[in-house]
């Protein structure tokens, strides 16, 4: 992988995990795809050091995995395990942090506990969706009404659950696949004229490109596993891109393009 410029400066410029947002997530999300580039493996892995170091959020224990694999050390293993043991039931918690929870539940299972509660974990994601879905509104409802941030970071949820859950285990697999269509489709009924999805999906608040470009990562990573047509997503997704280079989120555009080939 040859990234870009700016890219490239974001990973020698900051330092790994000492902010965890949007953008660090998606920086580690490019880096995890080319594991076999050492810097941006080290990238990775230097995350995984910030979070043993209690430097990083939750949201960051995706990169343990990661450094599990590539390097074979206990440390993380037993990072991982204690990670596990501390999570709570997510019944309550905002949807955003379920992004940070279920995620890791599921790839504990299916990479460390021998998919012994894989059924347990994908539970999880549809008792959550069934609680809190406005079949009216057809958007979750939180505790901040409808916003997009949060069915963003559910989304993602989704995604990466999914990407975790082998098809061979049709029934669990399949039932993330329902919720995440069905997901996908009440946030993309709310775009704004500029081609933004608003902060506030159940009214006329001003657009948000950050929540919008996680929207588009999910949907993204949806087309490339199969699981939405590309016929009729790819256009939703080349409009998203025209948006967001209006914003300041231009980066964010040039990113998905690179990373997921859709021009």
């Amino acid at each position: 992988m040859n990234p870009m410029g700016w890219f490239r400066e974001y990973l020698t410029s900051k330092a790994p995990g000492a902010v965890w947002d949007a953008r660090e997530d998606f920086a580690v999300r490019i880096c995890m795809r080319y594991p076999h580039t050492p810097y941006l493996a080290r990238h990775v892995v230097n995350c995984a050091e910030a979070f043993l170091q209690g430097g990083c959020i939750p949201g960051a224990t995706k990169t343990l995995f990661f450094a599990l694999e590539k390097t074979g050390e206990e440390k993380y293993r037993a990072a991982i395990q204690k990670a596990m043991d501390r999570l709570e039931k997510p019944a309550d918690a905002p949807l955003s942090v379920l992004y940070e929870t279920l995620p890791f539940r599921m790839a504990y299972e299916m990479r460390i506990n021998r998919m012994e509660k894989v059924g347990q974990t994908a539970k999880m994601y549809r008792d959550v969706h069934l609680s809190r879905w406005d079949r009216v509104h057809r958007l979750h409802r939180t505790e901040y009404g409808y916003s997009l941030r949060e069915e963003a970071w559910f989304l993602m949820a989704l995604a990466d659950g999914i990407a975790l859950c082998s098809d061979q285990l049709y029934e669990h697999w399949r039932a993330l696949v329902d919720i995440y269509r069905e997901t996908l489709s009440g946030v993309l009924q709310r775009f704004n004229a500029q081609g933004l999805l608003a902060s506030d999906l159940s009214g006329d608040s001003e657009g948000d490109p950050i929540g919008t470009a996680i929207v588009l990562w999910a949907l993204l990573s949806g087309v490339e596993m199969g699981l939405i047509d590309p016929e009729r997503y790819l256009p939703v997704a080349r409009m998203v891109l025209y948006a967001l280079r209006q914003t300041a989120e231009s980066r964010a555009a040039d990113m998905m393009e690179e990373v997921f080939g859709v021009r």
